[in-house]
C-alpha cells in the first residue's frame, strides 16, 4: 500500500511540474527577421519579423488573423526549429523598402506615429509612440489575443519566446536622433520643439505645449526626457508579462533619445526585479563598423546580468574583408568593407564572438547572408555552437520557465449608475479623458488632480474605457 502511495504521489508531481513549468531549448544559432535556415543545419531557431506584422495579424480592430502565426509553426516543427516570436509593429525603414507594418485602422482611431520621409518627400508611419495610451491599449489586447491561442501544450514544441516591441525604432528601445546628449545643448532631448519631447509632454504632462518642462535636465543632471522614457518602458514590461504567462518575453535594449545608459540599466533592474528571468534579455550588437574589438554596453548588460536571466546577442554586421566582395571602398558604412584580408577579419569577428560567449550569452541570432555567405563573413559555427551549449550547460535553472499567474479575460460592460467622464475636470469632455484612462490602466502614474476611474467602482478598468467612449461617441 505504502509502495502505491508513492507511486501516486509521485505521478502527482510528475504532472505538476509538467503543466507548471516547461524547459526551453532554442539556444544556439538563430537566423534573424524573417522565416529562412529551415534547412541549414547551423540554425538552431528562427526570428522572422515582417511576417508578422500587425496589420497582417490585426486587419480590422479587434479581428484577429493568426493564420501567419500557424503557418510558420507547421513550417518549423516539420523542420525541427523552434520559434522567437515577435508582433511586429515598427519598421524605419518604410522609407526604402515601403513596407509598413502599422495598421491605418489604429492610425485613424487617433494612435500617434512617428513619420519617415523618403527622397521623393512621401511620408510612411514607421513606428508608434510606445507611451501613447491608444498604442498601449491596442498593443495588449493583441497580445492578449496572441496568448489566447497560443499559450497551450501543443504549441509549446516550437514557441519558445516573445520577442518584445520594447519601443522605438524597430522595438528596440531607440528613437531616432539627429543629435543625441554628446551634441549638450544642441540634444534632441533639450529642444521643447523636437517631436518626441511634444509627445512625452502631452502625454505625460497633458500638453504638448508644456514640453519645455520636459526639455532639461534635472539637479542630479538626469534627462528629464529619460525620466519618463524609462517609465514608458516599464509600462510595455508590465503589459508583457500580465499578458503572457507560459513565454518567457525578451526585452530589447536601446538607450531613448539620449544613448544614455541609464535607460536600459533601470529598464532592466525593473522588470528583472518583478519578473525574474521570464524577462530576457536582447542586446543587438555584435559585430561593428570601427576597428574595436569590444563594446563596453555590450560586456555590461551580458556579464552583469548572466545569473539572473537568459542574455541572447543579436549580431549586427560583422566586418567583412574588401575582397570578398569587389566594388566596394574601405570605411565605416553598411556599404563598406572594414578590411583588406580575410585573416584581419577573422580576428576582429572572433574577438566579438569572444567578447560575447564571455559575457554568458547562451544563444545569438544573425541574418541570413551572415550564416551562409561564409566568404563575405567567416565565422566558425561549429566552434561558436560548442561554446554556446557550454554556456547553456551552466545555466540550466535559467531555462527552465514557471508561468505567471495572468488574466487572458476582458471584463464585459455592465450597467453603469454613474460615470464622470471628465477625467481631467477641464470642463470638457474630449480625446485627452480617454487617453488618461487607457494610460492609468497600463499602469501609469496620474496626476492626483485627475481621475481615471469613470464610473467610480474603485477600479480602473475596461468598464471605464467603455464608459468614457460611450460618451464620447454620442
Amino acid at each position: 500500500m505504502r509502495i502505491i502511495k508513492y507511486t501516486i504521489l509521485l505521478m502527482l508531481l510528475t504532472l505538476f511540474t509538467h503543466t507548471s513549468s516547461y524547459q526551453v531549448n532554442a539556444y544556439g544559432v538563430g537566423w534573424c527577421h524573417s522565416f529562412g535556415g529551415s534547412n541549414n543545419p547551423k540554425v538552431k531557431y528562427i526570428y522572422p519579423a515582417g511576417e508578422f506584422a500587425w496589420k497582417a495579424l490585426e486587419p480590422s480592430e479587434g479581428k484577429y488573423d493568426f493564420s501567419a502565426i500557424d503557418n510558420m509553426i507547421e513550417k518549423a516543427r516539420s523542420a525541427k526549429k523552434k520559434l522567437h516570436i515577435q508582433l511586429y509593429g515598427s519598421n524605419p525603414d518604410a522609407k526604402y523598402n515601403k513596407f509598413v507594418p502599422i495598421p491605418q485602422w489604429a492610425i485613424d482611431k487617433g494612435m500617434r506615429v512617428h513619420y519617415v520621409e523618403d527622397n521623393e518627400g512621401n511620408k510612411y508611419p514607421a513606428s508608434p509612440i510606445q507611451w501613447d495610451p491608444i498604442y498601449l491599449d491596442l498593443h495588449e489586447k493583441l497580445i492578449k489575443a496572441f496568448a489566447a491561442k497560443y499559450e497551450k501544450p501543443e504549441y509549446y514544441d516550437v514557441i519558445e519566446a516573445v520577442v518584445m516591441q520594447s519601443g522605438g525604432n524597430w522595438g528596440e528601445m531607440t528613437l531616432p536622433a539627429k543629435n543625441g546628449a554628446e551634441t549638450g545643448e544642441k540634444a534632441d532631448a533639450l529642444d521643447p520643439n523636437n517631436f518626441f519631447v511634444k509627445e512625452m509632454a502631452r502625454v505625460f504632462l497633458g500638453s504638448e505645449n508644456k514640453s519645455g518642462e520636459i526639455a532639461k535636465q534635472d539637479s542630479a543632471g538626469n534627462w528629464v526626457f529619460d525620466n519618463y522614457y524609462i517609465k514608458s518602458v516599464q509600462n510595455i514590461i508590465d503589459i508583457y508579462a500580465r499578458s503572457l504567462s507560459h513565454y518567457p518575453f525578451a526585452l530589447q535594449l536601446g538607450f531613448s533619445l539620449t544613448g544614455q545608459r541609464r535607460v536600459a540599466t533601470e529598464a532592466i533592474e525593473y522588470g528583472l526585479s518583478k519578473y525574474g528571468s521570464h524577462m530576457w534579455i536582447r542586446y543587438a550588437w555584435w559585430g561593428s563598423f570601427g576597428a574595436g574589438d569590444s563594446n563596453p554596453n555590450a560586456q555590461d548588460y551580458w556579464g552583469r546580468y548572466q545569473d539572473r536571466t537568459v542574455t541572447v546577442a543579436e549580431v549586427g554586421h560583422p566586418a567583412w574583408w574588401c575582397a570578398a566582395e569587389g566594388g566596394y571602398t574601405k570605411g565605416g558604412c553598411y556599404e563598406c568593407c572594414q578590411w583588406d584580408t580575410k585573416a584581419e577579419a577573422i580576428v576582429h569577428n572572433q574577438n566579438f564572438i569572444n567578447t560575447a560567449i564571455n559575457s554568458g550569452i547562451i544563444a545569438t541570432c544573425m541574418q541570413g547572408n551572415i550564416i551562409e555567405d561564409t566568404n563575405k563573413y567567416p565565422v566558425d559555427f561549429t566552434d561558436l555552437q560548442k561554446r554556446i551549449d557550454e554556456n547553456v550547460n551552466k545555466k540550466a535553472s535559467l531555462l527552465n520557465i514557471t508561468p505567471l499567474p495572468t488574466s487572458q479575460t476582458t471584463p464585459t460592460l455592465i450597467p453603469i449608475p454613474t460615470i464622470n467622464p471628465d477625467v481631467n475636470n477641464d470642463g470638457k469632455i474630449t480625446l485627452m479623458d480617454y487617453y488618461y484612462v487607457v494610460y492609468a490602466k497600463a499602469g501609469g502614474v496620474v496626476n492626483s488632480l485627475i481621475n481615471p476611474d469613470v464610473n467610480t467602482d474603485g477600479k480602473i478598468d475596461q468598464k471605464d474605457l467603455d464608459a468614457i467612449i460611450s460618451v464620447l461617441i454620442k
